[in-house]
């Protein structure tokens, strides 16, 4: 549709007029939205063709101004943009619905009625090019001949809104989940009853007799300000108190709801007593553009999932920051405690490798034969656990965690107790060190474990044909090795927040207290019970991943048997025990290719392993603190002086460490 297209259809009496917004906006909408440029030239040259033609935009301003005046704006500016549902997964059930099959259009709602004008969910970002200016002169007769009549309706609409969000402000503060854990808010003082008292009077009996001199002086609706800032210091509290309380998603839902009335509520009250009309509806445009994306149900769905989501995924990854503590070295007395401790976890995994290739010798069906190897991977890893051995590949999803914390310390300028260099620097030779120490056993333990069956019984624990099937399986060039392992990264991974998600679930859910109550542990004295209960409360988490763990590992085969996909693991640690089982079943007898691919496959399989882990585990603790992947890469960058200058630093750890912070090149401002 050209302009003078648009002119004629706006010049037209039979045309509604959401119907005419909607045709003058679907002609400004840019193809692309990088065009700016044309989008400019575009709104000009309309914004001169009106002026050409008084009677088009004396019918535009009309229509725009039939639109505002002849619907209700409370639901959009109560419900649009706002949690609606009390618990995440009902609200997520509900936006899924919507997205599938919309609701049906009210005319009457302001709402339904910019849905139907901006039909398409990236309108909103090109809505804010115009400036305030062209949105005067393409509406002129409405927000300035006539402003007084459309902004007495849009108070009007605000005031009920502010009510309306007051009662669902203390409905919500008033709810069990939330009161348990702020004990001053289950009260009569509570500040969730008390800023429903103010509104309600403030709106019902002093607002509407204010004059322009009065709203000019800016004091009499501070009471009701302070109430919900009131409010919203309880919520920023019980955020800081989350290691105490825990976190579940449907408490996360409920805060973040409350938080967006409170917001809402806040900005609109700011709004209402604003004495200059050009400031109050520029004010409100700003809102309307803000709520636009949410009146579409997808873009709806996209930011429940994103906002909830990434702020439980927080806390689970500020608990396995905690736990990846554990994982880093600093001394080289340190050092040697992890190579030992990897060395456990490689004698563990041989003995795994042993039972593996027995389960697979009884050739069950696929199910139970997954089963076992779900098991033996399980009961593997929790023995791992409880005989203090390290499992290489579980360490970068507890480190990045860690890590992204000091980037984001670095980025805001906040002193860190070790800087960013130093950190990486250590959490490198402490990847090192437990990965050669899981090899180191896990090959000759392997070897060893499969001769002393072949002394006992006079027969390899291996043919010559498995033996070189083990050797293939695990051969980077003629495998899909690689891909395997990254798959186990991604494992590894999720196992990293599972052992979050448990430390969080014992302290939401209180479980050492219940525990100490709990009839079926009655028969232990109360010094045993308390010991029991208070190692679950520190090792739930980590049981709870290994177990986790060893079920992925355990069924990926058969997930790829179910659905003829190429599907698997490969885990450093496994494929160098196989390897040494591969050696004792072939007495040594291997070609030069086979012992490079042997080493190469090891090698590349752990470096994959790492990658699949960490580089997931970086990006989620990344996102959930709010730092981009780019202002993390720009601080790389300035790690490499620091590597350039300590390279041995990052594989050895020095005698006396020095913790001064580096200076970091192409460090982003904030």
């Amino acid at each position: 549709m050209t302009r003078f297209d648009l002119i004629d259809q706006l010049k037209r009496g039979d045309v509604p007029a959401m119907h005419k917004l909607r045709l003058t906006f679907d002609y400004l909408r840019p193809r692309k939205l990088q065009e700016t440029e044309a989008f400019t030239q575009r709104l000009n040259a309309l914004i001169y063709e009106l002026g050409r033609n008084p009677k088009a935009k004396k019918e535009l301003s009309s229509s725009f101004e039939f639109v505002l005046t002849q619907t209700t704006y409370v639901s959009l500016l109560s419900n649009t943009g706002i949690n609606g549902h009390a618990t995440f997964w009902g609200e997520s059930w509900r936006q899924i619905g919507h997205a599938i099959l919309a609701p049906a259009r009210n005319n009457n709602d302001l709402a339904d009625v910019l849905a139907y004008i901006f039909p398409q969910r990236t309108d909103y970002q090109w809505l804010a090019w115009i400036r305030p200016v062209q949105w005067l002169e393409l509406f002129e007769d409405a927000l300035v001949h006539r402003g007084e009549v459309l902004a007495g309706h849009i108070r009007n609409e605000m005031s009920h809104a502010v009510i309306l969000l007051s009662h669902r402000i203390t409905g919500i503060g008033l709810e069990p989940v939330l009161t348990t854990k702020m004990p001053e808010a289950d009260n009569l003082e509570s500040p969730f009853l008390l800023q429903n008292k103010e509104a309600i009077f403030y709106f019902t009996h002093v607002y509407p007799s204010l004059t322009r001199e009065d709203l000019a002086r800016g004091l009499l609706h501070a009471d009701v300000l302070d109430s919900l800032r009131h409010c919203q210091q309880l919520l920023d509290q019980l955020r800081k108190q989350k290691d105490r309380y825990g976190l579940t998603l449907d408490l996360l839902f409920l805060i973040r709801r409350l938080e967006q009335c409170v917001e809402r509520s806040e900005r609109m009250i700011n709004l209402l007593h604003k004495t200059h009309i050009e400031s109050a509806y520029l004010g409100f445009w700003e809102m309307i553009l803000e709520i636009i994306p949410y009146v579409h149900p997808r873009n709806n769905l996209r930011r429940l999932l994103a906002e909830n989501v990434s702020i439980f995924t927080n806390q689970i990854v500020e608990h396995s920051g905690r736990t990846g503590e554990k994982y880093i070295t600093t001394t080289r007395k340190q050092y040697w405690s992890m190579f030992r401790a990897a060395t456990i976890g490689g004698v563990v995994v041989a003995f795994l490798c042993i039972i593996k290739q027995a389960i697979k010798s009884m050739k069950a069906a696929p199910f139970m034969e997954a089963l076992a190897f779900s098991f033996n991977y399980a009961l593997g890893f929790i023995a791992i656990h409880l005989f203090h051995g390290k499992l290489a590949t579980k360490q970068p999803a507890m480190t990045a965690s860690r890590i992204a914390g000091a980037i984001e310390g670095t980025l805001h300028g906040k002193p860190s107790e070790v800087p960013l260099p130093t950190l990486i620097a250590r959490v490198s030779r402490s990847q090192i060190a437990s990965f050669l120490g899981n090899v180191a056993l896990s090959f000759p333990m392997a070897y060893l474990l499969a001769m002393l069956i072949y002394w006992i019984t006079g027969e390899h624990y291996l043919t010559p044909e498995a033996a070189h099937y083990n050797l293939h399986s695990n051969n980077p060039i003629e495998s899909l090795s690689i891909l395997y392992a990254t798959i186990a990264g991604v494992f590894l991974f999720l196992a990293g927040l599972v052992s979050g998600y448990f430390d969080n679930f014992v302290v939401y859910y209180k479980i050492p207290e219940r525990l100490m109550e709990f009839p079926l542990l009655k028969f232990l004295r109360p010094a045993r019970r308390e010991k029991l209960v208070k190692y679950i409360n520190y090792n739930l988490g980590a049981l709870a991943s290994n177990f986790f763990l060893g079920f992925c590992l355990g069924m990926a085969a058969f997930i790829g048997f179910i659905f003829g996909i190429p599907f698997d693991i490969r885990h450093i640690t496994f494929v160098a025990g196989s390897i040494g089982m591969a050696v004792a079943g072939l007495d040594w007898q291997l070609s030069t290719y086979e012992w490079v691919m042997a080493f190469a496959g090891v090698f590349l399989v752990g470096v994959f392993n790492f990658l699949g882990s960490f580089s997931l585990s970086f990006m989620v603790a990344l996102r959930a603190r709010d730092v981009t992947f780019r202002q993390s890469l720009l601080l790389f960058t300035g790690l490499l002086s620091h590597f350039a200058r300590y390279p041995s630093r990052f594989f050895w750890p020095p005698r006396h460490e020095d913790t001064k912070t580096p200076a970091l090149v192409n460090q982003p401002s904030v």
